[in-house]
């Protein structure tokens, strides 16, 4: 029975991570339709580390890239 407790505990644990998770994606997402985006797929030599793209253009890759660093 105690393993079965720990079980669910252990779900609804990793469900909360999830959650805020998900509303962090929906709240970059909202964010990213108010910024002017222009596609551009042209090819851009980047810094290493950390290069990037200017904000206001991109491609599909580049803007989901960046949604995920907030």
């Amino acid at each position: 029975m105690s393993r079965f407790v720990l079980y669910l505990l252990a779900l609804s644990a990793l469900d909360v991570k999830a959650a805020d998770f998900n509303h962090d994606i929906v709240n970059a997402l909202i964010h990213r339709t108010t910024q002017q985006v222009t596609y551009d797929g042209a090819y851009y030599r980047l810094e290493y580390p950390g290069g990037d793209v200017p904000a206001n253009i991109g491609v599909c890759t580049d803007v989901i890239i960046n949604l995920s660093f907030g």
